[in-house]
This record gives structure tokens, sequence and C-alpha cells, in this order.
């Protein structure tokens, strides 16, 4: 597949588990669904990966929400917890790095979004202790 096509169509389908599992890119839909639940693992993802170019502690950040990890695993594969929780730690493993990599703009697109977020909110802040009467 072309990068172009795999920027299109991110969904990846993989044999673990001992089945066909096909890994889906989460629908603007299920950003509104997961946004409260997945808030805290945000913060730590922006702390931890940044700007995404360094991803040497992005298991450790999704490993710090197993309930939030299990339930995002969940949604993107439509299986069952039972499946989930029969797989090794091998094909556990290859089932958050294939996860990661169907969802990464997902994330990518939030980390963004907060960080121009929170440069406004700053920005919005100085503004308003310039305008105010003490600083005049």
């Amino acid at each position: 597949m072309t990068d172009e096509a795999e920027i299109l169509y991110p969904d990846k389908t993989i044999q673990i588990g001992g089945r066909e599992v096909t890994i889906r890119e989460f629908s603007f839909r299920d950003g509104l669904d997961l946004g409260p639940m997945i808030a805290g693992l945000m913060a730590v993802l922006d702390k931890t990966v940044g700007d995404g170019s360094d991803l040497s502690g992005l298991f450790d950040a999704l490993y710090q929400y197993p309930d939030v990890l299990e339930h995002m695993l969940l949604k993107s594969t439509c299986q069952d917890k039972t499946w989930l929780d029969g797989l090794c730690s091998a094909d556990g493993d290859m089932l958050v790095m294939t996860f990661w990599g169907v969802n990464a703009g997902f994330f990518t697109r939030r980390l963004a979004t907060r960080r121009m977020a929170m440069q406004a909110g700053k920005k919005g802040v100085e503004m308003a202790h310039r305008n105010s009467p003490a600083s005049t």
C-alpha cells in the first residue's frame, strides 16, 4: 500500500491471537465518546511523546492507563474482552503497536489541538493582563 493510501485508509488487518483482526482508526464519534476517558492519558502523552518525534516512552505512557488502553483496543478491534485477555505478551505488544500505527493521527491531532488551546489561553491571559486597569 502506498503512503497516500495508508493515510486515507489507515485501518490494518493482522493475524493475531488466532484470529484475523482489523484494527480501525477511531472516527469523529469515537473521539467524542473517548474524550473524557482519555483526558489523563492525553496529558501524559503530551509530556512523553510531545511532538511525536520521540516515541521511546509511548508504551510506558499507554500502560499507565490499562483500563483506558483496554477500552480503546476493544473499540478499535471490535473484539471481546476474553479474546484480549487471552493474548500472549508478544501478541499484546503487537496489537498495541499496530493500534498506535493506525490511530497515531487521532492522538496527534488531539495533542496539537490541546497545545494550540493552551497557547491561546496563555495569550488571552497576557492580553487581559496588559489591558487591565492595574497595568495601565
